[in-house]
């Protein structure tokens, strides 16, 4: 008889926790489906449309300049639309700028040209959330813009006085072999 319900109260054991590690699964795997859905929507619109506003100031030769102040309004109206998505972080860069924009306004010397986020605090954050958000969806992404340090031992002083310094001696070298060659 004991034998007996022995075997119950392990069958009991047995059935609740499997059924609670099943429960437990489930739920991470809805949690995943949830995330990934967020993520997909915020970067479908939110972070795309800024990276396209931010872009058009990028030059070839002299890099990021700085956002206009009708690229901010249309950068803000993004991200009002879809304030469910936004960022704290990405929100209060946002409102900086139009600190910024309302202090030109008030000392009467705002041009509709003058450039803002020279410091390129919106640049780096937006290139930082678009990647890491790719990299969460699965989608190709840049690395240095995932993880800041790589990028700041990428685009250190010493780091590009080095990339220089390589690049001069290979000019160098190359012009001493053909005059050799003359």
């Amino acid at each position: 008889m004991t034998e007996l319900w022995i075997t119950i109260i392990t069958a009991a054991i047995t059935t609740i926790i499997v059924s609670w590690i099943g429960y437990f699964f489930g739920h991470l795997k809805d949690k995943k489906i949830a995330i990934t859905k967020y993520s997909e929507e915020s970067l479908r619109k939110i972070y795309i449309p800024i990276y396209k506003i931010l872009i058009q100031n990028v030059d070839p030769l002299d890099g990021y300049e700085g956002i206009t102040g009708s690229q901010h309004n249309s950068i803000k109206k993004i991200a009002d639309n879809h304030i469910e998505l936004c960022d704290p972080k990405l929100e209060s860069l946002i409102w900086r700028i139009e600190e910024d924009i309302r202090h030109e306004a008030s000392a009467f010397s705002y041009n509709q040209y003058d450039l803002f986020d020279q410091n390129r605090n919106l640049f780096n954050y937006v290139l930082h959330a678009f990647n890491k958000t790719r990299r969460s969806i699965g989608l190709p992404f840049d690395i240095f813009y995932v993880y800041p340090i790589l990028y700041k031992l990428r685009y250190s002083n010493s780091y590009l006085d080095i990339v220089y310094k390589i690049r001069r001696f290979k000019r160098k070298l190359k012009s001493t072999r053909k005059k050799k060659i003359k």
